[in-house]
Order: C-alpha cells, then sequence, then structure tokens
C-alpha cells in the first residue's frame, strides 16, 4: 500500500463537551473552502458513528481528507491523507477505557476481537452513553432502557468492571513512581475484597510466566491476575495521557448508568 493511500497516516483528535459542540465542530468542518486542510472537491470519507454506532458501542465522527501544503518545506508531504477524530468527552472516555482493557487483557478488544463478555459490556455501555447523550443506541442492544440497565448491571458484576478498572487505574498512576524502566513485563494482582494491587517487574518472561501460573493455581477468586508488557503500558499512557481522570469519568458514566 503506497502511504497516499492509507487512511490514518497522521491524524489529531478533538474532545469536545458535549454532542452539542461535537456538531457544531463538525458544521465548520463541513463548510470548508479551497484553502482548508482538505481537498477542494469534499471530503473523501467521513464516518459518522454518533448517529450510526458501530455494534462494538464505539461512537465519534472521523473524517477524513488529504493535507494541503502551503509552504514549500511541506511539499512532500501535500496529497497524503490526514483523520480527525471528533468525540465528546463521555465517548473518549470509553474509548480510552477499551484501550485500557485491551492492554490488560492482552484480548484484541479495540480490533473487534477478545472475549465475547468484554464485547457485550461495551455495546451495552456504548448504548447507555448514546441514551444520556441523546443519540442513536448501539445496534443489537435492548431498545428499553430497564431491560439494558439489567443486562448492563449483570455483565458488569460477572466482569468485575468496577474494581478492575479502579485497580489498573491506579496500577498506571503508580508507575512513574516506580523503577520500571529496567523491566520487560509487569505482573499485576488486584485483591478485589480489599481494593488493593500488588505490581511486581519481571526481566525475564519465563519468571514471569511461572509467577502468574502460581497465583492461578491458588484459584482465589478475590484475585484478580493479569501479565502486561512494559511497552504496551507505556504507548498507552503516550497516547492517552489524561487516562486515569478518563477512566474514573467512565466509571462514574457507568455507576449512573447502573442506577437507571
Amino acid at each position: 500500500m503506497k502511504l497516499s493511500q492509507m487512511q490514518d497516516l497522521g491524524g489529531c483528535r478533538a474532545i469536545m463537551s458535549g454532542i452539542e459542540a461535537v456538531d457544531r465542530l463538525f458544521a465548520l468542518y463541513r463548510g470548508h473552502s479551497a484553502e482548508t486542510l482538505f481537498e477542494s472537491e469534499g471530503f473523501l470519507k467521513c464516518y459518522d458513528y454518533i448517529r450510526e454506532p458501530k455494534r462494538d458501542g464505539y461512537r465519534g465522527v472521523h473524517v477524513v481528507g488529504r493535507y494541503f501544503a502551503r509552504r514549500e518545506v511541506s511539499q512532500p508531504w501535500d496529497g497524503y491523507r490526514i483523520e480527525v477524530q471528533l468525540r465528546s468527552r463521555l465517548q473518549h472516555a470509553f474509548a480510552t477505557t477499551v484501550e485500557t482493557v485491551t492492554t490488560f487483557t492482552r484480548e484484541p478488544l479495540k480490533f473487534g476481537g477478545g472475549p465475547d463478555e468484554w464485547k457485550r459490556f461495551f455495546s451495552l455501555m456504548g448504548s447507555a452513553l448514546a441514551i444520556r447523550e441523546g443519540t442513536a443506541i448501539v445496534p443489537g442492544t435492548p431498545k428499553d432502557q430497564g431491560e439494558l440497565t439489567r443486562e448492563l448491571r449483570e455483565i458488569t458484576k460477572q466482569l468485575k468492571v468496577r474494581p478492575r478498572l479502579a485497580g489498573w487505574a491506579r496500577a498506571l498512576k503508580r508507575l512513574p513512581r516506580r523503577n520500571v524502566k529496567r523491566f520487560k513485563y509487569l505482573l499485576l494482582v488486584l485483591n478485589v475484597t480489599d481494593n488493593t494491587i500488588k505490581v511486581t517487574g519481571f526481566i525475564d518472561r519465563r519468571r514471569a510466566g511461572q509467577a502468574l501460573n502460581e497465583l492461578e493455581k491458588t484459584k482465589r477468586e478475590d484475585l484478580d491476575a493479569v501479565l502486561v508488557w512494559v511497552d504496551s503500558v507505556r504507548e498507552l499512557k503516550a497516547a492517552y495521557p489524561n487516562y486515569y481522570a478518563d477512566t474514573g469519568q467512565f466509571i462514574n458514566a457507568l455507576n449512573l448508568a447502573l442506577r437507571a
């Protein structure tokens, strides 16, 4: 594939206060002129996942255009595609949480894979947020809010979503104060009973795997252990620098949805 054909060679993301702000910003892009970022004949592609949510629960607006070089020094990049993502704060908190769960479970939820239970949870939560924002719900989820809330409550309990998310977020927040530069793997052990988390670093993958296996042999239901790569955690922190606040906002939104 040629670089000029790649959809996300470059891009940016705008996080707005709410749906109305997203709509206003989107209207500005729709009213572009030939001197703007995009081609004069119009958008290459526009994906409105707010009006038509994805089945995995993702919502937001993606606009794909071509870079318009205004200076000679920028000419090498002229014509390359660039993507602009427009999201509300709730939609961004949702996306951040998907990234977080993908990192800590090592399941490809971001790309449509992973366990059915987690995929169902995010589909349901996508609809709960859509109802709160007054937009279209996710296909394949209950249209009745009471039924939606009941199913969401059951799967949230089954997956231990709230203690897991809170524990992982705390672990991420602690990492800058830990000497993890020399480690390649991190073993995170969340105790869902006393709401504590222990982080142990490893250089050798085999030893890290052995430590995880020993914990799993105990069959303690109050312990939730995951093994993650340090690089994947760093990538998450770099891509979502406000992950702690965003995850907290998601948990608050989940609590509100479960009280509906």
